[in-house]
């Protein structure tokens, strides 16, 4: 029976009272198990959005081509924990060529990226005589 990576990330999250070497290695001999360790990447995807459930947080994934300061970082929170009342959880993940940056909640995606607006401003000149 495939396992959903939700299920995976609750797991771990709740056995975090565990010695993290017994739990990392009864992790991956479940994984090994269920013929599902390619899938891990998926499962830490689910574990960072568990986490944020859990804790009544959005996680926001930041995309961009280097690594955004401490204060880039903070300007991006401070205007989503505004917008939405919540706290929020910031993840940084590296994209190659991107100009500028993205900024995905769930399904939400907000372009930020010099590609993202070129892309506006062809449109609005397109709909306007």
């Amino acid at each position: 029976m495939k396992i959903k990576p939700e299920i995976y990330a609750e797991a771990l999250i709740a056995g975090t009272k565990e010695k993290q070497k017994d739990i990392a290695a009864k992790f991956w001999h479940v994984l090994q198990k269920n013929k599902q360790y390619k899938d891990l990447p998926r499962i830490l995807d689910a574990l960072d959005q568990v986490y944020a459930d859990q804790n009544q947080s959005v996680l926001a994934k930041v995309y961009s081509e280097n690594n955004l300061s401490d204060g880039e970082l903070s300007e991006i929170k401070s205007k989503l924990k505004a917008k939405f009342k919540k706290e929020i959880m910031v993840k940084n993940i590296l994209k190659k060529n991107l100009v500028g940056y993205t900024v995905k909640i769930n399904d939400n995606l907000i372009d930020l990226s010099l590609n993202g607006k070129v892309e506006s401003l062809k449109k609005l000149l397109s709909t306007n005589p």
